[in-house]
């Protein structure tokens, strides 16, 4: 394809994805200047402001600056952050039974993280799951039937509630404080990643999305709906500043509470809410 015939191609491949975006809402047009064009795919990965998968992420998962959540969990975990002011965000490894990665690769057809290596792993256990670590939190206002359900599941055992709810507020620098996505049959918005997808492959090439394997630790079954769960992830990968420990099970890594950390994430304790006076330090205001 000749000079002339290439830009006329990728300038038409523009106005198609321009129309789309405009379709949900998104004013901020792309130019032949913001995306990549091969013989194979479309992409924005070399570009300085990935400004196509931007627009698309800004949309379904905006970074959240600062927000105020609660943190349910079980007396043997509150204890060991209140008291090592530290709190610890598991690989997502951990979860990875409660559909994790898993719907979303399934809804959007990224059958390549699906595919098994030659021991028969999911490629997406290596190529994700292995370096990105995550924090989990609800809105701290809520029903009670809600509260009911994720003292619950978070914070009792033997059917007793012997957990503690930590009202935490969270100042993100770093973009990857989100909300997360449930996979919802009447939720309309989500299906700009296919209609992009299925424009992109009109003109036979791959859309190649710069940060689709971190969208994947944000959108779960419509079963985890209850949850309105808010998520802290951050990927270590070699070179990063916070780098993996092990509890014996599985792969951490340690946030400090209460300091102007250098990681992208302020964590300010507000309050303790428990059944019971907890091991902590005193500088936590508690309510019984």
């Amino acid at each position: 394809m000749n000079l002339l015939k290439q830009r006329k191609f990728t300038e038409n491949l523009v106005s198609d994805i321009n129309e789309i975006l405009f379709k949900y809402g998104i004013d901020d047009e792309i130019s032949i200047d913001d995306i990549t064009v091969t013989e194979k795919t479309v992409s924005d990965l070399v570009k300085p402001e990935s400004k196509l998968s931007n627009a698309i992420i800004n949309l379904l998962w905006p970074s959240i600056q600062s927000a105020v959540v609660y943190h349910y969990t079980s007396m043997e975990a509150a204890e060991s952050i209140l008291s090592k002011n530290i709190f610890r965000l598991y690989s997502i490894e951990k979860n990875l039974s409660d559909g994790e990665i898993v719907t979303f690769c399934e809804r959007f057809k990224l059958n390549g993280y699906l595919e098994k290596d030659e021991k028969g792993t999911p490629k997406y256990e290596t190529i994700i799951a292995a370096n990105t670590f995550l924090g989990s939190f609800t809105d701290s206002e809520q029903n009670l039937e809600k509260d009911k359900f994720l003292w619950k599941k978070f914070a009792t055992k033997g059917g007793t509630r012997e957990g503690a709810r930590l009202k935490i507020e969270i100042t993100a620098s770093y973009p990857d404080f989100r909300k997360m996505r449930y996979h919802l049959k009447d939720d309309i918005s989500i299906n700009l990643l296919s209609d992009i997808d299925a424009c992109i492959k009109k003109h036979n090439r791959e859309f190649i999305f710069n940060g689709i394997s971190k969208l994947c630790s944000f959108y779960l079954p419509e079963e985890c709906l209850i949850q309105n769960e808010y998520r802290i992830l951050y990927r270590s990968l070699q070179g990063s500043m916070l780098q993996p420990k092990n509890d014996g099970d599985y792969d951490f890594i340690e946030l400090p509470i209460g300091t102007n950390s250098k990681n992208g994430y302020d964590l300010k304790i507000l309050e303790v809410y428990a059944e019971k006076q907890l091991k902590m330090d005193n500088k936590y205001p508690f309510v019984k």
